[in-house]
């Protein structure tokens, strides 16, 4: 019994080829996908942010330009 016993365990033990050992290579994958992935969104959302800010920057200083340039038009 003992015998038997411990052959069930040997399949999901085995560190070569068990259930456990393949399940926990799957999940260091996904894991590794996953952080590849948020690597990438992190990228993506940097270059958005300098962008915006940059286009953000020109548009408050055409702003401040244009505010002192109607400043010589009124009366």
């Amino acid at each position: 019994m003992f015998q038997a016993f411990e052959t069930t365990l040997e399949t999901y033990l085995d560190f070569s080829d068990g259930s456990l050992s393949r399940r926990i290579d799957t999940l260091n994958s996904e894991k590794s996908r996953i952080n590849d992935a948020l690597s990438a969104l992190d990228a993506r959302y940097e270059t958005y942010y300098n962008r915006y800010l940059s286009q953000f920057t020109q548009l408050n200083a055409l702003s401040s330009e244009l505010q002192s340039v109607s400043g010589l038009f009124t009366v």
